[in-house]
């Protein structure tokens, strides 16, 4: 999973879960793989920019001030991906240009050049809550279920998430990945005990990101069925 060094993840859930900066060089001239038979997920997270009189020029910023451009997409083999997760601003974004009479953006160029299915924002998301969001939907999607009924039960998840049950994920994610990093477990138990003080202010039922803001932005795009 990729992204972008410019704007590295700066929660502890991210570092420990997206650990690669996507750049120039390595895969492509932008650091994005033109065609992989053993690569079927593309996970962005990072910002881009929706180019409202010009689409085309909507970009996914990456490392070192290089853009990945709409225009750039049409160009790239992603047939292969099944899935691409783009944990950024306004990636979902999309307008009518005056030139055709369809509704065209970032998601539209994904799976116009085959990708089945995009995950992507429709304005600027909370890092905290996007990180939340997005490892609960890979635990349902890892499981077996379908990426539009796994951002559905992970938006579901956040919004009922009470400050005691958060302490307690917390736990549990720390464990997942005690024993290769490090680092990041420590951040995770520090956070565990920041809900726990957060419940005893507020209340163990309180759910701090009931509020349609942090989970409604997420959008699935793709295929009707599997």
């Amino acid at each position: 999973m990729r992204y972008s060094k410019k704007n590295p993840p700066k929660s502890p859930l991210e570092r420990g879960t997206f650990t690669a900066p996507l750049s120039k060089g390595g895969w492509g001239d932008k650091g994005v793989p033109h065609n992989s038979e053993n690569c079927c997920i593309l996970h962005f997270t990072g910002h881009a920019e929706h180019n409202i009189d010009f689409p085309v020029d909507s970009a996914l910023e990456l490392a070192d001030g290089a853009r990945l451009t709409m225009r750039e997409l049409f160009d790239l083999q992603l047939h292969n991906y099944y899935l691409v997760c783009m944990s950024a601003c306004e990636t979902g974004l999309t307008s009518k240009s005056n030139l055709i009479d369809e509704f065209v953006g970032l998601v539209s160029a994904f799976l116009a050049k085959g990708t089945n299915y995009v995950v992507s924002t429709l304005w600027t998301v909370d890092e905290i809550s996007s990180a939340l969001i997005m490892i609960e939907f890979y635990r349902y999607f890892k499981a077996g279920t379908t990426p539009p009924e796994a951002l559905k039960q992970a938006k579901k998840w956040l919004r009922t998430l009470t400050y005691t049950n958060l302490a307690k994920w917390y736990i549990e994610r720390a464990a997942d990945i005690e024993f290769y990093d490090l680092g990041c477990c420590e951040n995770l138990e520090s956070a565990a005990n920041q809900a726990e003080q957060e419940a005893n202010k507020k209340g163990l039922a309180h759910c701090p990101y009931n509020h349609h803001y942090y989970w409604a932005g997420f959008t699935v795009t793709g295929k009707v069925s599997s």
